[in-house]
């Protein structure tokens, strides 16, 4: 029964287009694999759960840019949630999420879910995301190479 009920839970996690896998207690950070849309919030990128309720503020393991042709976009993100960093207020995000890897799964498609939290869904240059240091870091690598093929 309670096997059951952990499969219905993760069931309706992945219905909703985000998945959190948990970590052991004590992690420093959370291994994160979700489709979303990346959006244009401020000057700021975030990735919006399908549902438009939670908002992650995308930060990298390294020194890039999100390419402008991806805001809009639905895609795949893995990488890690660092629960140490705090989100920009301004963009709405409830958590920094730094990313270890992105692949589009849909061309555009994001617009009513850029509305809904106060989004663009179009970016007229790519934009520079923060950097993430230590242990989130590295968990967002490692989730790239093990998990986005």
């Amino acid at each position: 029964m309670e096997s059951m009920k952990a499969h219905a839970a993760f069931s309706l996690m992945l219905m909703a287009g985000s998945v959190v896998l948990p970590q052991a207690a004590g992690a420093s950070s959370e291994a994160f694999d979700s489709v979303g849309c990346v959006l244009q919030k401020g000057n700021s990128a975030v990735l919006v759960d399908l549902t438009g309720t939670q908002v992650f503020e995308i930060w990298a393991a390294k020194k890039t840019k999100l390419r402008r042709d991806l805001i809009g976009s639905k895609v795949r993100m893995v990488g890690a949630i660092d629960p140490s960093a705090t989100p920009s207020p301004e963009r709405g995000a409830q958590r920094v999420l730094v990313r270890g890897g992105i692949k589009r799964t849909e061309k555009g498609g994001c617009a009513d879910l850029a509305t809904k939290v106060g989004a663009s869904a179009v970016a007229e240059r790519d934009i520079e995301t923060p950097v993430a240091t230590g242990p989130a870091a590295a968990a967002a690598t490692a989730a790239a190479n093990s998990r986005l093929q």
